[in-house]
């Protein structure tokens, strides 16, 4: 084949890109919100149709066991299956408008940015539940034959009609925002909601309708990749990738430069996939590298080294109180944690060890995202890469523990500088967008390249030896797993490294830190060095969880590349966001209830089987958190139960007096209705 017979074979897939990145510069252009979990919508719907046109039953988004399906007595043909799973579309996606997005738009950044990350989880553990994980296929639904071009070039017709659906679609798009009311009418509530109100719009109704529309192309475009792909649940969510990487490289505006993005990056990775059996050298999975390069040079082009006032927002970030008592407080945790990994045995001790190891990771987050309001996406990805570094320092060096997993602490560090040079003209959903790009890129091609990752064996680890003694989990005593002994080190070292991170909070540079995540404009009238002072929180980050991720690959004996992919990655920031970013103890917190594998979920997994909902349970509470308690579990319980307790407390007194008796609790308590609700 020629080098332009791949260009040609990549527009199909270019196709599909383009169409999800035109949902993505929809929902945008009317709420300000990237959606994160548009890929995981394309992938739901399209598991509704392929239930309806193998089976006719029409899937209901609840979990497995409640009824969750309604047959419709026999399998569908193609017209009618397609017809009703984008009319599923669009009701999914007025129900996802009036429970999650309409609130988004006065959330704070990072509500923005994480809601959606918890709803992809939602409905990738939903399909993971209901389908499982085996990649499915279906007929195709266009024409497979192939047309021949001038000097005997071969185009596939798919390709063909696949472009010719997306260009229709991007006129057509542009055609409504351009000539139509309902275009103005969008625009105008995009740039002011009080305004438009005030000229009589409905900006509800606007929002809701743009939403619609945008599910049902997401829902199209799951379909039709079906097209010329397997159907796979991790496949689709992924799918989030290259069409931000397009939505971007057209200015999250542009539905013409959305297309065109499309079409070249779906051409640039077929070329290149040739271009590896061309070249031996290229290693596999480079053409994953393409939306990467696309995001950055967008990044590069349009990124400003401060945000215009325009992009100023008084939001409610989670809380970084002044940490008090660190030492007390340090001490108590660590012997509290002691005492239970010497009485525990068997599963729960494991379970804790597990939590400490994540609590570790999880430190990260608070240095970056807590103190700084900089979201990662990657941070299990620089875990990765310290525990396979360390893996290769120990077994190829010979270099002995604990230097082995403090070089690869170094190694994800080094990684961290890479990510840090953008950082200084990134913020917020364009950091978050690089470094989920990021970490889709060293997951394709680095831990997919055997000579990094151990290949099929993995990347081994022998029990670690400190001043002699051996700290391993295991011995040929088989009875004896796990020994207590590596919990005490990770929580000596998760208390020295907690310890650290509590009281950088309380240093010039954590004030530095705490002033750049409130205001960037101020922070830089005042003298601070915006730029530097990121890239340093993001270097320092990937230090901490580097150094975890080599603890975490002696918890295991054995580091494998499913341990660190994308998703797995995007559910680590899920898991430190419930437990509470702006903490030393939301860390904690995280490793000990969230964590997969973790003390809580292995006591209810042991108890009720709670396992295989645990993913699901964490997306919901992602989103939940999200919407009502930015601080997460780590700043949500006591001060929630002693405000329910006062506000018990004063409804039972007013309760008890005449007026309450004559006007009602609400006279009672001297409020409007209105004001008990807010």
């Amino acid at each position: 084949m020629s080098y332009v017979e791949f260009l040609l074979l990549g527009i199909a897939a270019g196709a599909v890109y383009a169409l999800l990145g035109l949902g993505l510069v929809l929902e945008y252009r009317n709420s300000g919100v990237v959606n994160f979990a548009h890929g995981a919508l394309a992938m739901l719907v399209a598991f509704v149709y392929l239930d309806l046109r193998t089976a006719g039953n029409l899937f209901l988004p609840l979990p497995p066991f409640v009824p969750n399906q309604i047959h419709l007595g026999a399998p569908l043909g193609d017209p009618a299956a397609i017809a009703l799973s984008l009319a599923y579309a669009a009701v999914l996606g007025l129900l996802l408008h009036m429970v999650v997005f309409r609130f988004l738009r006065a959330a704070s950044p990072v509500g923005r940015i994480v809601a959606p990350i918890g709803l992809m989880i939602t409905l990738e553990s939903l399909a993971v539940l209901q389908f499982g994980t085996t990649s499915q296929t279906l007929p195709a639904i266009l024409p497979t034959s192939a047309v021949v071009l001038g000097d005997g070039l071969v185009f596939p017709q798919d390709g063909i009609d696949l472009a010719g659906i997306v260009i229709a679609v991007a006129v057509a798009l542009w055609a409504v925002f351009r000539f139509t009311r309902f275009g103005l009418a969008t625009r105008a509530v995009a740039e002011t909601e009080k305004g438009a109100v005030l000229v009589g719009l409905a900006p509800g109704r606007i929002a809701a309708a743009n939403w619609i529309a945008a599910t049902v192309l997401a829902g199209a475009s799951g379909i039709l990749l079906i097209q010329i792909t397997s159907l796979s649940p991790t496949v689709y969510s992924l799918l989030i990738v290259p069409a931000l990487a397009v939505a971007l490289a057209g200015g999250m505006t542009s539905f013409a430069g959305v297309t065109v993005a499309g079409f070249v990056l779906g051409a640039a990775q077929s070329e290149l996939t040739n271009l590896q059996q061309v070249w031996s050298w290229l290693p596999q999975g480079v053409e994953e590298a393409v939306p990467l390069v696309m995001i950055l040079g967008a990044v590069a082009l349009r990124g400003q080294p401060l945000p215009t006032r325009g992009m100023l927002q008084a939001a409610r970030l989670p809380r970084v109180p002044r940490p008090r008592r660190i030492g007390a407080m340090a001490i108590g945790a660590f012997v509290v944690c002691v005492a239970a990994l010497l009485l525990m045995h068997g599963n729960l001790r494991y379970g804790l060890i597990v939590s400490l190891v994540t609590a570790f990771i999880c430190l990260s987050f608070v240095v970056l995202t807590g103190f700084t309001g900089q979201i990662s996406m990657m941070q299990l990805t620089f875990a990765g890469v310290g525990g396979f570094s360390a893996s290769y320092f120990a077994v190829k060096a010979g270099i002995v523990f604990p230097f082995n997993v403090v070089l690869g602490g170094v190694a994800a560090m080094v990684l961290g500088v890479l990510v840090g040079l953008p950082a200084q003209r990134a913020r917020g959903i364009s950091l978050s967008v690089i470094t989920l790009a990021v970490a889709a890129t060293v997951d394709a091609v680095l831990f997919g390249n055997s000579t990094f990752d151990g290949g099929f064996d993995g990347a081994q680890f022998s029990g670690p030896r400190l001043f002699g003694l051996n700290l391993g989990l295991r011995t040929s005593n088989v009875h004896d797993f796990p020994r207590p002994w590596f919990g005490v080190l990770v929580a000596v070292l998760l208390l020295l490294v907690g310890s650290s991170v509590a009281n950088l909070r309380r240093t010039p540079t954590g004030r530095r830190m705490l002033a750049v995540r409130g205001n960037e404009r101020a922070a830089a009238a005042l003298g601070i060095s915006v730029g530097r002072t990121k890239a340093y929180a993001v270097v320092l980050s990937s230090l901490i969880a580097g150094i975890g991720g080599g603890l975490l690959g002696y918890q295991q004996g054995v580091l494998s590349e499913p341990s660190f992919t994308t998703l797995a990655s995007v559910g680590m920031l899920a898991v430190a966001f419930v437990g509470g970013l702006g903490q030393v103890r939301g860390a904690l917190s995280a490793g000990v209830a969230i964590a997969a594998g973790g003390l809580i979920p292995t006591i209810l997994q042991l108890e009720i089987n709670f396992g295989t909902y645990l993913p699901l349970v964490t997306g919901l509470l992602l989103t939940i958190f999200c919407l009502v308690n930015p601080d997460g579990m780590a700043g949500a319980p006591l001060p929630n139960l002693a405000t329910l307790w006062r506000r018990l407390r004063h409804r039972s007194a007013s309760l008890g007096s005449p007026a309450a008796a004559t006007l009602g609790p609400d006279a009672a308590s001297g409020r409007e209705p209105l004001e008990e609700l807010s």
